[in-house]
């Protein structure tokens, strides 16, 4: 059973070559077929529960194509996969993905007007409340192929020699194969009038944005801002924030219509600690009440540190437009505790730290996070954190040794209960020439829930594999 492309992911594909053409682009294209080949066995193919498992081995050949081109007005890229799975027992689910992301920007008036276009398509978990396979290896009728495609004209020019502005239409719309009726349009106004004086002590912006979400079913969702931001240098090191503006929030869920307005601040300090390094914090009210910002970064011979907290309403279905836009995916499904679909907002309050070392042949990236959102008209709440470790250890010229933990918990809404979940992965890879690579990796993915409903499974996968440049 393939799943095919929709009809207007071809238009949409023709209209960013159409661009490129347009836009004079005739300078530089790098062209990059490949394949990859990878065998796996998997001990439980299904994500069935403890004690039914059932195990297979799968064949996954997925040739690929990467093309950028790069001009004078204007740039593209594409790069497609098609992901083929053969099944050793259970021939009947053998299957085709398709996997694009494909983005165009074209430079229509020199210096003035300018258009960006996206186009993609992945996979997407469809609910949380089922097993929730890692990728398109494993078995499974929770999940679904998601399109997204994004127009976006824009106008960014100076004004004089001191400032700066830029007005930016967008819209993007975001389809569900199978499993959801929650298919959506994006709309989204955006302005500002920046100073761009580099030697001013003081920077000041006047920034407008709305961003509406329209789903096909359910209630819609609006989120209008207007404010004025201020960052002035007191000291070469010191820089005292504020911004001060007005909010307007619409929210609606059948026949419950919520609207929340009124005005918005914060003020805070900057602390610049070096070239690379600097800590800024904000504290202000918004309507949802008391807001609070955090921005850390601080760079040594060998660490690389940072760390951010931030509160905002956010709308599941709008991030995964911006995911799919911005290719945040990285081309396979979102993972466990990112958001499934639904057209409720929420506030979302994100805490994340990340600590990045780099010493001789050894890499190490770890972060610890924290989410937490409270929806608005249920009045639930939901809680996610973990830990990621990820080292490579390049021990050889062309040989590295790859290793990955991800520890997860979810306190989550309603009926789903609490989960936790444990992904890890152990490799060798190896550099087989200029064109050519190989992996051999074994992978443990386990959930551990108290939601009786749900089942607690187990599954490991050993994989080699090899990835060649045409």
């Amino acid at each position: 059973m393939e799943h095919s492309v929709s009809s207007y992911h071809y238009i949409a594909l023709s209209l960013l070559f159409l661009i490129s053409e347009q836009s004079s682009l005739a300078g530089e294209w790098s062209v990059i077929p490949s394949v990859y080949v990878g065998a796996s066995k998997n001990d439980n193919i299904f994500l069935s529960p403890l004690g039914a498992e059932s195990s297979d081995s799968v064949l996954q050949l997925s040739p690929a194509i990467r093309v950028d081109g790069v001009g004078r007005r204007g740039n593209v890229s594409l790069n497609y996969e098609m992901q083929n799975f053969y099944y050793s027992k259970n021939t009947e689910f053998n299957d085709t993905y398709h996997v694009l992301n494909a983005r165009g920007n074209v430079e229509l008036f020199p210096g003035l007007f300018f258009i960006d276009a996206t186009l993609g398509r992945t996979q997407q978990i469809i609910s949380r409340d089922a097993t929730i396979p890692l990728d398109n290896t494993t078995i499974s009728t929770n999940r679904t192929d998601v399109d997204v495609a994004s127009v976006s004209p824009f106008i960014k020019t100076n004004i004089g020699d001191t400032l700066s502005t830029e007005i930016r239409y967008e819209s993007a719309w975001t389809r569900y194969d199978q499993g959801l009726s929650a298919d959506i349009r994006n709309q989204s106004i955006y302005a500002d009038l920046r100073n761009n004086l580099t030697s001013s002590r003081g920077q000041w912006g006047i920034i407008y944005s709305n961003r509406k979400f329209e789903p096909e079913v359910g209630g819609g969702y609006s989120y209008e801002r207007a404010y004025v931001d201020i960052d002035y240098s007191a000291t070469g090191q010191l820089g005292v924030l504020a911004s001060g503006g007005y909010e307007n929030n619409a929210y609606n869920q059948t026949t419950i219509i919520r609207t929340e307005n009124g005005s918005t601040w914060d003020v805070g300090l900057r602390w610049n600690l070096g070239r690379q390094n600097s800590i800024s914090i904000r504290l202000g009210e918004r309507i949802f009440g008391k807001n609070m910002s955090l921005d850390f970064n601080y760079l040594t011979h060998r660490w690389a540190w940072s760390a951010r907290y931030d509160e905002e309403y956010e709308n599941n279905l709008g991030i995964l437009v911006r995911n799919q836009q911005n290719d945040d995916t990285g081309g396979e499904i979102i993972l466990p505790g990112d958001p499934t679909p639904t057209t409720e907002v929420y506030l979302s309050r994100n805490f994340n730290f990340r600590a990045r070392r780099s010493f001789g042949k050894t890499d190490i990236d770890s972060s610890v996070y924290d989410r937490k959102r409270e929806f608005q008209l249920t009045g639930e709440k939901e809680r996610i954190s973990g830990v990621d470790v990820e080292i490579e250890w390049r021990f050889q010229k062309r040989n590295k040794f790859l290793f990955g933990i991800q520890v997860e918990n979810q306190n989550l809404r309603g009926s789903f209960g609490r989960d936790n979940l444990v992904m890890g992965n152990i490799g060798l890879a190896r550099q087989i020439s200029r064109d050519a690579s190989g992996e051999l990796d074994f992978r443990h993915y386990r959930r551990d829930s108290n939601n009786p409903a749900r089942s607690n499974y187990r599954q490991n996968q050993v994989t080699l594999d090899l990835t060649v440049l045409f």
